[in-house]
């Protein structure tokens, strides 16, 4: 099962380096020193990226306004590293919700063998 979710983020990964390359060699263009174009699109991606992230976790999660946060997930599609942020959150959800499967029946199997054991401790 992890092998599947290391596929998953490696092609998630690519193709963000994909999307986000020619994004910031026309960023370093605009600047005399190149690097100083790299930086600020470094600086820009991550502050939007995470902004429009947090914005639409927020409204869904707080308010429970799904159009809101469609809305900002609309516009976030814009920005390659809010799209990587999305993935790598719904990869976690889609492993976290089976890894909460797995930790729930095996509490629900240890408590049964402790009620059984209570049960024949009591007789």
């Amino acid at each position: 099962m992890r092998v599947v979710f290391t596929g998953f983020c490696f092609v998630l990964s690519f193709t963000f380096g994909w999307a986000i390359l020619p994004l910031n060699y026309l960023a370093s263009m605009l600047f005399k020193i190149p690097l100083i174009g790299f930086a600020f699109m470094l600086l820009f991606n991550i502050i939007t990226g995470v902004t429009f992230f947090l914005t639409t976790f927020l409204l869904t999660v707080e308010n429970n306004n799904t159009n809101g946060a469609d809305i900002m997930s609309l516009f976030g599609t814009c920005f390659p590293n809010f799209l990587l942020i999305q993935g790598f959150y719904r990869i976690n959800l889609i492993g976290g919700y089976k890894e909460v499967n797995k930790i729930v029946n095996n509490l629900q199997n240890c408590f049964s063998f402790i009620s059984f054991v209570k049960i024949i401790a009591d007789m």
